[in-house]
């Protein structure tokens, strides 16, 4: 289970910040209301975080700064004291393409999904311990950026994805959870490989 990095109303803002980057139509009310108080972000500037490869490019982009600050309007200081930190999120989570419900498989379960016709998982096991290697936060943004691409399309838990990759941003600076168990690594990586008992012998072949 993720910790809990952003209250209630944080994620809230989250929803509304992410609905506010998606395509919508004139007349579409329902849609409109739940990009509240981001009505005027669209899809040029959903292309242009997803077009960042660095936290530190994302961090230069006005949708970026928007968030952090309605974030940190509600709670967390190091939103506004970490922009760094907020960056690699932001840019992390405008690449999802479908926000999932509360019932959404972990996003390392994803990732170790078999593929169509069971050619191993969806992002290769050497790809995936590739991840869980990273040591910078730089490394982290891009490795977690190419497993991103391989779920294209699907619906992914946005909160637990930053409510994670904050931890994972915390642990790199020093403050790992006593309990193992407790450490983003860890639990990404219980759930990737408890999904290949269903994935084939193939699973650690390059993607």
């Amino acid at each position: 289970m993720s910790s809990s990095w952003l209250n209630q109303e944080q994620e809230k803002v989250l929803h509304r910040w992410w609905h506010g980057l998606q395509p919508i139509a004139e007349d579409d009310a329902q849609a409109w209301s739940r990009r509240k108080g981001f009505h005027d972000l669209g899809r040029g500037d959903r292309a242009s975080l997803r077009r960042c490869t660095t936290p530190g490019d994302v961090v230069l982009q006005p949708a970026c700064v928007r968030l952090i600050f309605a974030l940190s309007e509600v709670g967390r200081p190091m939103l506004v004291t970490e922009p760094a930190a907020c960056a690699l999120v932001v840019g992390l989570i405008a690449r999802v393409d479908h926000a999932a419900g509360a019932a959404a498989r972990p996003f390392a379960s994803q990732l170790g999904k078999p593929r169509e016709g069971g050619a191993g998982p969806l992002l290769s096991r050497l790809r995936f311990e590739q991840l869980l290697a990273a040591e910078t936060e730089e490394d982290l943004f891009l490795r977690v950026r190419r497993a991103l691409d391989m779920l294209a399309g699907q619906s992914i838990h946005i909160v637990e994805l930053a409510n994670d990759l904050f931890g994972w941003i915390d642990e790199l600076r020093g403050h790992k959870p006593i309990v193992a168990t407790d450490r983003v690594r860890v639990r990404w990586a219980l759930s990737y490989f408890g999904e290949f008992p269903r994935t084939s012998p193939t699973a650690k072949a390059e993607t």
